[in-house]
């Protein structure tokens, strides 16, 4: 029996009773939220490593009640209000597929902060196509594309939620054609 209680505390059983009884909805922990979810933030907001505390911004920003912030994870009791987050980001995944080239598919979207095609840091909409990525500005403009067989380098994690393109190709400033943009 001490290893039954043992085993009992190792796998949290006796937290997920709690919650459950508590009658929590949804439950989920603050990287893979953040991730998810960080779209629906309001503007374009500047990293924030600490995912707690971008998980309280997604739930403030979005007016959301109802909700118990744990030590790693968040638990919402109604499902309206996942269900409204959920709904916000669709629209701004449809938002950006919307964007895409018609001969190319949409794949993945995420707020970021880039530099547009002048060099200027700016808020940017990352979206990843069949053929490439793209930086699209605020109002829909393409500020750089990358394409597929241009990229040295790819890395994607699920869980926290980024992604880091690297390529090297010919800039299309004017005044100096050959800089190259490493992403």
């Amino acid at each position: 029996t001490d290893l039954s209680v043992q085993q009992v505390r190792y796998l949290g059983l006796l937290e997920n009773v709690k919650v459950r009884r508590a009658g929590y909805a949804f439950r989920m922990d603050f990287d893979e939220f953040m991730a998810k979810y960080k779209t629906t933030i309001s503007g374009y907001p500047e990293f924030q490593p600490d995912s707690r505390r971008g998980v309280e911004q997604i739930m403030r920003d979005n007016g959301a009640r109802g909700y118990e912030m744990g030590r790693t994870k968040i638990f919402i009791k109604e499902a309206k209000t996942i269900l409204a987050i959920e709904d916000k980001r669709k629209e701004y995944v449809d938002q950006c597929a919307s964007l895409v080239p018609k001969d190319d598919g949409f794949i993945w979207a995420d707020k970021v902060w880039g530099f547009n095609s002048r060099f200027v840091r700016m808020p940017l909409n990352f979206v990843v196509g069949g053929k490439g990525f793209y930086y699209f500005s605020k109002n829909g403009k393409v500020e750089h594309f990358i394409p597929c067989e241009k990229c040295e380098l790819i890395s994607f994690n699920d869980r926290e939620g980024w992604m880091v393109v690297t390529s090297s190709y010919p800039s299309k400033a004017k005044d100096e054609p050959d800089i190259q943009i490493s992403y």
